[in-house]
């Protein structure tokens, strides 16, 4: 070498992976906008960390719904998104 040199690394940390699981009880469907989740059937999806997954019910709007878990929050809600910053697992109840 001929004198003193800089040098400069960059680093970019690797995105996090997590997995929405759904849980169907009764007669209902629960699909998800990208296609991962179409409930029952695939019923888990992985987001890379801290993308939103849209959560749809496809089923009769004459079937009412209630969320547990992870969406318990939701009420009826039949159109969500959800943060993925972490393994979310949540349970919609169909009744008719």
């Amino acid at each position: 070498m001929d004198g003193n040199k800089n040098c400069t690394a960059n680093y970019q940390l690797p995105s996090g992976t997590f997995s929405l699981t759904i849980n169907v009880v009764g007669s209902g469907t629960v699909t998800t906008q990208d296609g991962s989740i179409s409930c029952p059937g695939d019923c888990v999806g992985d987001y890379v960390q801290n993308t939103q997954a849209r959560v749809i019910i496809t089923s009769d709007a004459s079937n009412s719904v209630t969320w547990g878990g992870d969406c318990g929050d939701l009420a009826n809600a039949r159109d969500f998104f959800l943060t993925m910053d972490r393994d979310l697992t949540c349970t919609a109840t169909f009744d008719f």
